[in-house]
């Protein structure tokens, strides 16, 4: 069994995420294929890929991205370290871009009504309120199942297996109501299987645009997070709400409460 095989396998006994696994190890295998082995890798090689590759629209790499791989390459390098598979680091002496911060941009309030109105399906509508109303993800919508609900809140499974409790709103209550005794809520008539992720946003930018709402799924859990922010003004809740890892990607939704701010300013003598 070769490094990344074995990487693959500690990854798996760490519970991390089957996507996270998927997109290290599909990493891991270009860059071997591009440049040789993973154990004689050195920074100069590693930064001149890195300097070659293209983004989806032709250019260089953005740097969310460049840092994003170069992330996933040094956890594999931490691994090989601790098992005396390589004594350095090579991203170690790679440049990382410096990220600016992303703020959040939550579909406006009246498009978000459209498309629940205009939604040409039940699950459309639930799945519109699941994101705008509870904060899901797309994963976290295809993976509900029935025993996920109670009379009051919702049990969601998230990233890496983590759990979290979030308290029905009266709107997610209402598409849910109708739901199978047992068994995952939504099942592909096509494959008889429960829906990917990759699904559910596909469906739902198809739902927004027929609505003409010019707007990503994620955009509606950016609702969700900056409508708890407005009304509690606590990123710790928008944070446990959401089933965000780090408390500075709840922090942000703090920027768009252009109220909060307004007021602030009007105080001051």
């Amino acid at each position: 069994m070769g490094a990344i095989e074995h990487y693959q396998q500690h990854m798996t006994r760490r519970a991390l995420a089957l996507a996270t696994i998927d997109r290290r190890v599909r990493l891991l295998r270009t860059v071997e294929a591009e440049l040789g082995p993973l154990e004689a890798l050195e920074p100069e090689q590693l930064e001149d890929w890195l300097d070659a590759r293209r983004g989806r629209d032709g250019g260089p790499l953005d740097a969310r991205t460049r840092v994003t791989m170069v992330s996933h390459l040094h956890c594999f390098y931490a691994w090989a370290i601790a098992h005396d598979r390589v004594a350095t680091d090579p991203t170690r002496r790679v440049v990382r871009p410096k990220l600016r911060r992303k703020l959040p941009r939550p579909v406006g309030e009246a498009d978000y009504e459209r498309a629940l109105a205009s939604a040409a399906t039940p699950m459309l509508r639930a799945w519109l309120a699941l994101a705008g109303n509870a904060g899901l993800r797309c994963c976290e919508i295809a993976g509900l199942r029935a025993d996920d609900i109670s009379d009051d809140t919702l049990r969601v499974v998230g990233k890496g297996g983590k759990e979290r409790v979030i308290p029905l709103h009266p709107r997610v209550a209402e598409v849910l109501a109708e739901r199978p005794p047992t068994g995952p809520l939504w099942v592909d008539p096509a494959t008889g299987a429960p829906y990917s992720a990759q699904q559910v946003s596909k469906h739902l930018g198809v739902a927004l645009r027929a609505a003409g709402v010019r707007a990503t799924a994620h955009q509606l859990r950016h609702r969700f997070a900056s409508a708890v922010y407005a009304a509690t003004g606590d990123v710790l809740v928008v944070a446990e709400l959401c089933g965000h890892e780090s408390m500075e990607t709840a922090r942000i939704y703090s920027a768009v409460s252009g109220r909060r701010m307004h007021d602030a300013v009007s105080r001051i003598a």
